[in-house]
């Protein structure tokens, strides 16, 4: 939090100073919204994808959208872990987790189409990914109780590795 309001108010500032006084006042919005977390819901309201549109090295606040789903992801995962701690879905944790994955996949793909500001920019189409994040940390915490063969670790590691690489 502290490095993002450094940027907010910095950017905000200068904004005043070097964009016209309605561009200044639309960073000022993002930089609000971006301070509520909500910075993705601000750029998929508000962002012109039109032909005609800004580009995006004209909105010095866009990358703050990614850390508004990121925020929004970390108020609703523990309370997801609390509620099926509650309700007793413990052993069945990482199949309802993993069905929550797929849905969140499925989500994007089917609003694709349709809507692909909103697939880009909101948690519902990108929790999969968070949540992909989750389930890994699981097993790898778990690895001492969950036996999992080293061959398939080493494979997994190494074909990472080999992605990372070849991107």
């Amino acid at each position: 939090a502290p490095a993002m309001l450094v940027v907010v108010f910095v950017t905000i500032a200068s904004a005043q100073f070097l964009l016209r006084p309605i561009d200044a006042e639309k960073v000022a919005e993002s930089g609000l919204w971006s301070l509520l977390s909500l910075g993705n819901v601000y750029f998929w309201l508000y962002q012109d994808t039109g032909y005609f549109a800004q580009t995006s090295n004209e909105l010095p606040l866009l990358h703050l959208w990614s850390l508004g789903v990121e925020e929004q992801f970390y108020i609703f995962w523990p309370l997801m872990l609390l509620a099926t701690y509650r309700i007793g879905y413990g052993k069945y944790f990482f199949l309802l987790f993993s069905l929550i994955v797929l849905a969140s996949v499925f989500l994007a793909e089917h609003l694709f189409a349709r809507d692909p500001s909103f697939v880009y920019y909101m948690l519902p189409t990108r929790a999969g990914e968070l949540l992909m994040g989750a389930l890994l940390a699981l097993v790898i915490l778990k690895r001492g109780t969950i036996k999992i063969p080293e061959t398939l670790v080493a494979l997994v590691s190494w074909t990472g590795l080999v992605m990372i690489s070849g991107s």
